[in-house]
């Protein structure tokens, strides 16, 4: 996520694999599924409240639960269709009393949905708008084991419209599968526009919250195309998703970056990536910002846990960046302040996108170092308490600080490793249940390590034992062995003089030309994501 770094999920591991042991004592025991919820789901013109009639013919749940915390906050009344009453407990609405076919209605504040994001409309006829996480609302089977699907309809006033990345049923319908309700969900309800965009062989259903204060559709197709075919540039030019969600929501204020927050959301049918774009956002400043291209990049990772958001958020913050440069995104004058200088002295293009992208990444691990001497935690005790101390600059620099080191190593090598090839073999780790990931298993799966000697092997266990240290204070030499100078007489970031060895370079990595991690890929990747064949 991005907000300008961006957000994770909050839900534990236990919750999020549907691993709560509820209803079980023996491994043998028959679990019978609870009856599938009905849901009826009704807002009135001014999107402040949202009644929610959850109904079912036999076996009925126990109780009903939200996956976030706020669940019980806004929650304004209850009552079942039979008359029996709905008990609240903790986090928890008890139905025990209720009849096996009944129903449950509940009126839901989104005023007090405390992610939600109004839009306020460009005019006076045109309805609100809302971006509408449903962990405070959707109301859910809380036991596990028993779940059931769960059917969906909508009922809007006119000029309302929903945009889900549930899977559509019959007659009007969607469907919630049931072991989808615990994850990030994301709604847009108003005056959408919704068309379908194609680029980087991925179909991108995409949903306009509020158009009339957005740029035009050339420039938004010229803009997510372009990112989309810099990320697919990892898996041989085709985009590690066939299908996805794409929100475009625009906040009432300039700011500093065209695309000021950005996040992913992996529950439903589809993922979603929502985007929120500042009032003043033009083609010039959309073209390659960074926003983009690092949400699009997670869909290419399968899902980490948050004790381990150095890896998902790190390892795509550097790619971000080597991404950008490869396709000549970097911008000096839009890109970096006038007290940064940058010596594009006897450079050619590419060497002065890598210089650019070098320069972002120094600079970066300067914010980590500075959030980690405050902090005084590990990367990983940091990314476990993100939530708590938003100690955004050393998860995500110090993460970046491990991706860059592991892929300059593996790329010393010479046999075919780098962090793309990670990232393609990643991408294969998508299909199946969705499933939490750590990051040992992320760095370790057999699809992962396939073929890879034991000096690589021994490289990604510094990577994985990086996280238990601060890596921002070694990441200075990392940066300088991939060729980043500093002049602190005339404040200029530069390369290294090209007549001169690069310090840090072995005899094991003497092949290695750094510019080959910036300079445009063109070896294609089979299908197992080797950019070529390893040796045995």
């Amino acid at each position: 996520m991005a907000l300008g770094i961006r957000t994770l999920a909050a839900c534990s591991i236990v919750t999020l694999c549907g691993c709560a042991g509820a209803g079980l004592t023996e491994r043998s025991q028959v679990v019978v599924a609870h009856g599938p919820l009905e849901y009826e789901l009704a807002v009135d013109k001014s999107l402040t409240t949202l009644d929610e009639s959850i109904c079912w013919e036999s076996n009925g749940p126990q109780a009903l639960r939200t996956s976030g915390a706020n669940g019980m906050r806004v929650l304004r009344s209850t009552s079942s269709g039979s008359g029996e009453p709905v008990r609240r407990t903790g986090d928890l609405l008890d139905l025990s009393a209720l009849d096996e076919a009944d129903c449950v209605t509940l009126s839901i504040d989104l005023s007090a949905v405390a992610e939600r994001r109004v839009i306020r409309p460009s005019r006076d006829e045109l309805a609100p708008s809302l971006w509408l996480p449903t962990d405070s609302w959707m109301w859910f089977d809380n036991d596990d084991p028993r779940r059931s699907d769960g059917i969906v309809r909508w009922s809007l006033p006119p000029g309302i419209e929903a945009a889900t990345p549930w899977e559509a049923g019959a007659a009007q319908t969607s469907i919630v599968r049931s072991d989808d309700f615990d994850w990030k969900t994301i709604v847009a309800l108003g005056a959408l526009e919704r068309r379908v965009l194609h680029a980087a062989g991925a179909t991108v259903r995409l949903t306009a919250v509020d158009p009339t204060h957005l740029p035009s559709h050339d420039v938004i197709d010229g803009w997510l195309s372009r990112a989309l075919e810099a990320v697919a540039s990892l898996y041989g030019g085709t985009f590690p998703r066939e299908e996805l969600q794409l929100l475009l929501i625009p906040t009432q204020r300039p700011a500093s970056e065209p695309v000021v927050f950005g996040l992913v959301a992996r529950g439903g049918h589809l993922p979603t990536v929502s985007l929120f774009l500042s009032s003043d956002a033009t083609h010039d400043s959309l073209r390659g910002e960074w926003v983009t291209i690092h949400e699009l990049l997670h869909l290419g990772m399968p899902y980490v846990a948050a004790m381990d958001a150095w890896i998902s958020e790190g390892f795509v913050t550097y790619m971000t960046e080597v991404l950008r440069a490869r396709f000549g995104y970097f911008d000096s004058d839009r890109d970096f302040p006038g007290s940064v200088g940058l010596d594009f002295s006897d450079v050619d293009a590419t060497q002065a996108q890598a210089l650019m992208a070098l320069t972002t990444l120094r600079l970066g691990v300067e914010r980590g170092k500075q959030e980690s001497s405050r902090l005084n935690l590990s990367l990983r005790d940091a990314s476990a308490r993100l939530g708590e101390l938003h100690a955004f600059m050393l998860v995500y620099w110090g993460g970046a600080s491990v991706a860059m080191r592991l892929d300059q190593r593996l790329r010393a090598m010479n046999r075919g490793l780098s962090l793309d090839l990670l990232f393609r073999r990643w991408s294969t780790l998508i299909g199946g249940p969705k499933k939490v990931w750590l990051a040992h298993q992320l760095l370790f799966d057999p699809v992962v390590v396939d073929r890879m000697s034991p000096e690589a092997l021994r490289e990604l266990e510094i990577a994985a034992a990086a996280a238990d240290v601060t890596p921002v204070f070694f990441a200075d030499e990392t940066l300088r062995t991939m060729g980043l100078r500093y002049n602190h007489d005339l404040g200029l970031f530069s390369l290294h003089d090209r007549g001169d060895p690069q310090p840090g370079i072995t005899e094991e990595s003497s092949g290695l030309d750094a510019m080959r991690i910036f300079a445009p890929e063109t070896t294609a990747a089979d299908s197992r994501g080797h950019p070529y064949p390893l040796p045995p």
